[in-house]
């Protein structure tokens, strides 16, 4: 190191750290205050895709707006829950409903939200449907990821993908398990 005079002066041997080099070093978990939340936090979005939503506005436009969001599946009735955890964030803001059941609420896209929601789920079909709106300027984006985990330790995932339904503007009580999304 110089000075504005070109003039550099020795320091004694010292010592410099830096952050964790290696990923298979973080082996804290998540703390946090999130209602709902249990003290699992092994899950990520991993494989999920993100749903954007730009309401017919041309791409690159700043037409920001909600999008409603709905996606069906089903917990194996053969097999007993043990847990079901669902981890979402939204750009900007949303609200998350299964069967009916409002269980989440995301304010900023920078912090998600993770829920336990084992005991909203029924063995059998189950519909997560999802107000996300866009304040800003830009299209409502969406990413989540469900896991049902059994007792017999076996996982099934639900991620964010092309099968997930939306609309600009659904009619009647959209967020319900017997609402007709068909179309």
């Amino acid at each position: 190191v110089w000075d504005e005079d070109g003039n550099s002066v020795w320091s004694d041997v010292s010592k410099f750290e830096t952050g964790i080099l290696d990923g298979a070093e973080w082996t804290a978990k998540w703390i946090g205050g999130n209602q709902g939340v249990t003290t699992e936090y092994d899950i990520t979005v991993d494989g999920a895709n993100w749903i954007w939503f730009r309401n017919g506005a041309a791409l690159g436009s700043s037409a920001g707006g909600d999008m409603y969001i709905r996606k069906t599946f089903t917990v194996n009735t053969t097999k007993k829950v043990k847990q079901v955890l669902y981890l979402e964030t939204t750009d900007n803001t949303s609200a998350s409903y299964i069967n009916g059941t409002q269980f989440s609420k995301v304010t900023s896209w920078k912090t998600g939200a993770f829920t336990d929601i084992t005991e909203y789920v029924k063995r059998g079909e189950n519909t997560i449907a999802v107000l996300a709106n866009n304040e800003a300027k830009g299209a409502a984006g969406y990413i989540a990821k469900i896991e049902v985990r059994y007792t017999d330790g076996s996982v099934d995932s639900v991620i964010t993908d092309a099968t997930w339904k939306f609309n600009a503007a659904p009619t009647g009580d959209w967020t319900s398990a017997s609402y007709d999304d068909s179309s």
